[in-house]
């Protein structure tokens, strides 16, 4: 379930902001 979530909210984060997307990798990390 996690990871649909991650990859929606990735997607989000990019088209917000790129320099957003550089912070939550690393937080997607931990969850993977």
């Amino acid at each position: 379930m996690l990871s649909p979530v991650g990859f929606v909210f990735r997607c989000y984060l990019d088209r917000r902001d790129d320099e957003n997307l550089s912070v939550f990798q690393n937080k997607n990390m931990l969850f993977k």
